[in-house]
């Protein structure tokens, strides 16, 4: 660690306003001993401009549970200041970012059906659900934990999800969703469209929206397939995506669903593109080059058609989050899997700013996701991330981040960056 400042550096930046507002000039100053300020105000004529200043980044989608503590510096090495845990018991995961980490809202440990699946352990605090009253005792556990929302998961039973939007939205509580679709055990229980119908806040996988873009005769025709491996369901989900028409009756009817009634869709992408490298990893990674169960011109069109769902549902208005899915063992790292997250989301054909609407959400998207409104400028602002690139384009694309600050102090500074003579706060 180097020796803190003796004297005031300052450097010139863009304040890049990602929801349409105006960007405008500013210094960053960095004081001795590391505490960083923002002022308004032009540069020198003819000053070169490469750092671009954002508000504090979500990750709409991990699983801190099993993750060490060290893990919590690659979130905020990659500009994460929050992020957003689904399923894991609330004490736990509300306190392991620590002083250094993001901060973590809890959506508790997720709700499925009863039994639980054998791979659903207790260490992630699931629940087996048989009837409205288990609902509403989960619910008055996590508000009495300081919770921000509950999660669903693919077998929780159908019958229940409206009710038990009901009872969450009643106690101030946000509701996720990953429903049923392309995974163990059944396909399809139920759709994303009839989830958002009735009220759920956010649907998280692009694969949980399966069910809603195929055909019913090529749906009957997965749901007669047995399965039995976790490369067996996500090879059928990458063959189901393969056959999926982007701009078709499904799709349409699955967007004026999102639109109507203002759910978000938090697609992670990284993991699927994870599992469709070409390199034999471990976890997710590769999964289909160690067990050769899908074609690769399958698994190139069916992550393809992913891409462009994102892409066809942001353009028709439909709020989109960046979420990466971290977890422990999986191969979705922290910090690593957020620059991958949002090369896919570049990848299909969304512009930085698009891409940066979804890395920082706005007030609106935060609230509907249960996150506080990191991702707006609000006049006092001491949290925030320095991105560094000749332009915006190459500064998100490479995700280049130069400096993280968090409450007006240094939590991370890249080796490249300025002001390395810097040291973080101890």
């Amino acid at each position: 660690m180097s020796e803190p400042l003796s004297e005031e550096r300052t450097l010139p930046a863009v304040q890049l306003d990602p929801h349409g507002g105006q960007d405008r000039p500013v210094t960053i100053g960095v004081a001795a001993g590391g505490t960083v300020s923002l002022t308004p105000g032009p540069w020198t004529p003819g000053e070169e401009v490469a750092h671009w200043v954002i508000p504090g980044v979500a990750d709409a989608h991990v699983h801190v549970t099993g993750m060490p503590q060290e893990a919590a510096a690659g979130f905020t090495a990659a500009g994460v200041l929050t992020v957003r845990d689904l399923g894991g018991k609330v004490a736990h995961t509300r306190a392991w970012g620590g002083a250094e980490g993001p901060h973590v809202v809890s959506f508790g440990g997720q709700l499925d059906q009863a039994p639980l699946h054998p791979h659903l352990s207790p260490a992630l605090g699931a629940t087996g659900i048989r009837h409205f009253g288990e609902i509403a005792e989960h619910v008055s556990d996590l508000t009495a934990g300081g919770a921000a929302g509950m999660k669903l998961y693919y077998g929780f039973p159908p019958e229940l999800v409206e009710p038990a939007v009901r009872a969450a939205h009643e106690a101030g509580l946000r509701v996720a969703c990953h429903l049923g679709t392309g995974t163990l055990p059944g396909f399809s229980r139920i759709g994303a469209a009839r989830a958002v119908e009735a009220g759920v806040d956010s649907i998280e996988h692009i694969h949980s929206l399966t069910a809603d873009l195929l055909p019913p005769d090529l749906l009957d025709a997965f749901l007669r397939d047995i399965i039995d491996t976790i490369g067996a369901a996500f090879g059928r989900v990458f063959t189901a995506w393969s056959r999926i028409d982007v701009d078709g009756d499904g799709a349409r009817r699955l967007i004026d669903a999102f639109l109507r009634r203002g759910a978000v869709l938090v697609p992670t992408l990284a993991p699927f593109a994870l599992m469709a490298t070409e390199e034999a990893g471990t976890g997710l990674v590769g999964i289909f080059s160690r067990q050769r169960e899908v074609d690769r011109h399958v698994l190139d069109a069916g992550k393809a058609a992913m891409l462009e769902m994102v892409k066809v549902m942001h353009e028709a208005g439909v709020a989109v989050a960046l979420g990466t899915d971290s977890a422990h063992g999986t191969g979705v790292a922290p910090g690593g899997s957020t620059a991958h997250e949002i090369r896919l989301l570049m990848e299909a054909g969304l512009g930085e700013r698009e891409v940066l609407r979804m890395t920082c959400p706005s007030s609106a998207v935060a609230d509907r996701l249960g996150l506080p409104g990191t991702g707006s400028w609000t006049g006092t602002d001491k949290s925030f991330v320095v991105l560094s690139g000749r332009t915006l384009r190459e500064a998100v694309l490479a995700w280049n981040v130069a400096m993280v600050v968090r409450a007006g102090h240094i939590v991370n500074l890249a080796p490249d960056a300025p002001f390395v003579t810097v040291s973080p706060r101890p």
